[in-house]
């Protein structure tokens, strides 16, 4: 998944579980998403992305047929 597709994908509280995951502020969090460079940025990406695709598989296995 593309950074481009994370920050579309992104739902609410996602940073916020990041962050707690992360033991760092959600601002700090939020910063890191926004900015490559940073310390925490490749983590809180990935941290996002599983909770996208767990989201998605979740919401795929209970469509209703």
């Amino acid at each position: 998944m593309t950074y481009t597709e994370i920050k579309e994908k992104k739902a609410t509280g996602d940073i916020k579980v990041a962050a707690n995951v992360l033991k760092i502020s959600q601002t700090n969090a939020w910063n890191a998403l926004n900015r490559p460079g940073s310390k925490y940025h490749e983590m809180v990406v990935q941290i996002i992305e599983k909770l996208i695709v767990s989201r998605e598989k979740i919401a795929n296995e209970n469509s209703i047929s």
